[in-house]
C-alpha cells in the first residue's frame, strides 16, 4: 500500500487554577481535526504541564500516522510555551547537555525527564515551533478547561 504524506498542526494549550492542572490537544491533517488529547491532575505546575501535552500530542500523532499507514510531511507544533520554543531556538538543550542537565547556577534541570522526552520526539519528526496566536489561544483554552474539568471529574469519582 502506498503511503500518503500530510500536512499535520499540533495545538497544545495548558492551565493550571487552583489545585487543577490541565492540556487539552488537537491533531489536524490536511485542515481535519482528527484527534484530540486532555489530561487533568492536581498540583502541577504550568512547566510540567506544558512539557506533557507536546509529549502526549506526539504519541499522538504516532499511533495516528501508525494506523492509518501515513506520513507526515510538514508538522507545525502551536504552542505558548517560550521555555520549550526558547530551549531549541536558544540552544538551551544544547547547553544543558554540555554541563551535564545542570544549570548556570548548577542546580539539576527541574523536570529532565520530559525534556528528554520532548527532545526524542523533536528530532524524530522536526516540527516547526509556531507560538500560538492569542485567539487561537483563547479557544483553545476556553475548550481546554470544559474538556479538561470533565477528565477531572471522571478521576475524582474513581478513586
Amino acid at each position: 500500500m502506498m503511503k500518503m504524506t500530510n500536512k499535520v498542526e499540533i495545538y497544545c494549550e495548558t492551565s493550571c487554577r487552583g489545585k487543577e492542572s490541565f492540556y487539552y490537544g488537537v491533531l489536524v491533517f490536511n485542515g481535519i481535526v482528527t484527534k484530540s488529547f486532555a489530561l487533568a491532575e492536581e498540583y502541577h505546575d504550568h512547566n510540567l504541564m506544558e512539557m506533557k501535552s507536546v509529549v502526549h500530542g506526539f504519541e499522538s500523532l504516532e499511533i495516528e500516522l501508525r494506523e492509518k499507514s501515513i506520513e507526515a510531511s510538514e508538522i507545525d507544533l502551536y504552542i505558548s510555551s517560550q521555555n520549550i520554543i526558547k530551549a531549541f531556538s536558544d540552544g538551551w538543550l544544547k547547553g544543558w547537555h554540555k554541563k551535564g542537565w545542570v544549570n548556570g547556577k548548577g542546580k539539576p534541570i527541574k523536570y529532565r525527564q520530559e525534556w528528554e522526552q520532548i527532545e526524542e520526539v523533536f528530532y524524530k519528526h522536526a516540527p516547526r515551533l509556531v507560538h500560538s496566536s492569542k485567539f487561537k489561544r483563547k479557544k483553545a483554552l476556553t475548550f481546554a478547561r470544559k474538556n479538561a474539568s470533565k477528565v477531572t471529574r471522571k478521576l475524582s469519582k474513581k478513586s
